[in-house]
């Protein structure tokens, strides 16, 4: 298996070679990520790696919390579309003026 074009300017063959290590053993302990960790931030990375030695019920609690971070943090493509969307309409003048939501709120 080789590096994606992206990554392999970014990684010498070793690196990738440890990632692909690291892949194999998130995907036996049924971890959800497997990207590389383009952000070099060496404290996360060695976590989410200890991340892989915990019982089966600790990772899946960190899981379930890195889920709700990322359902916090990161829009989804669906609520891209609709603040898209919904944008689209504001500059074509459509939607609810300021006043009336002003007046649906009471302020």
């Amino acid at each position: 298996m080789s590096a994606p074009e992206e990554c392999q300017a970014a990684v010498s063959p070793e690196e990738w070679g440890r990632e692909l290590a690291g892949r194999q053993r998130a995907e036996n302990h049924g971890l959800w990520y497997d990207a590389p960790m383009h952000n070099n931030d060496p404290k996360l990375t060695t976590l989410l790696h200890r991340v892989t030695t915990w019982p089966t019920g600790a990772r899946e609690e960190a899981a379930k919390a890195l889920r709700e971070i990322e359902e916090d943090f990161i829009i989804g493509p669906a609520t891209r579309a609709e603040l898209d969307q919904a944008h689209q309409e504001a500059l074509r003048g459509e939607g609810v003026s300021l006043e009336e939501i002003k007046e649906r709120l009471d302020m």
